[in-house]
């Protein structure tokens, strides 16, 4: 009988110690989410140029997007949603606006840090179709679709907050 109880317990104990074994594995390989300061050239992503993970808060990025669509919008705010959406082959974080326009800023895998960044060239459009993409330095509206409205090129060659400050 006390064979069997010591077993019992040695089985519950091993059992115990493997299960918080893949806990700390598991946690191990989740990237701890960091905060994204702007909506411009920031680290959004982790993974290898085929996989696609966020790496920001949720939270961090709306509230780099809202900041972005009040300084382009006469400071008012309109709602979003955001999605990252795949065109053509490339990965675009896109904010889909109440008031008709979509925002797309395009994101970029940096093989030497194995992350992505978002860049400096946003383009917004006023169509409520599939609207306008970057494509280097210029805003090109999306093949293959009713895209009528106009579109609007933000860059930003360098982007901080204290310089906005500025005058």
């Amino acid at each position: 009988m006390k064979l069997k109880l010591i077993y019992a317990l040695a089985l519950c104990i091993s059992v115990s110690a493997c299960k918080t074994q893949q806990d700390s594995d598991t946690i191990a390989q989740t990237p701890e989410l960091e905060e994204m300061s702007r909506f411009a050239e920031a680290k959004i992503g982790v993974g290898d140029a085929s996989t696609f993970q966020l790496a920001v808060t949720e939270s961090s990025l709306l509230n780099a997007a809202t900041k972005f669509i009040m300084e382009s919008n006469d400071g008012n705010l309109v709602s979003y949603t955001y999605k990252i959406e795949n065109i053509d082959g490339n990965r675009f974080l896109r904010l889909y606006r109440e008031d008709g326009k979509i925002t797309t800023i395009a994101i970029d895998y940096n093989s030497e840090k194995a992350a992505y960044y978002t860049g400096n060239t946003i383009c917004t459009s006023s169509s409520s179709s599939k609207g306008c993409i970057p494509d280097g330095k210029a805003c090109s509206k999306i093949e293959n679709t009713d895209a009528t409205g106009q579109c609007t090129r933000t860059s930003i060659a360098f982007y901080d907050d204290d310089l906005s400050k500025e005058g």
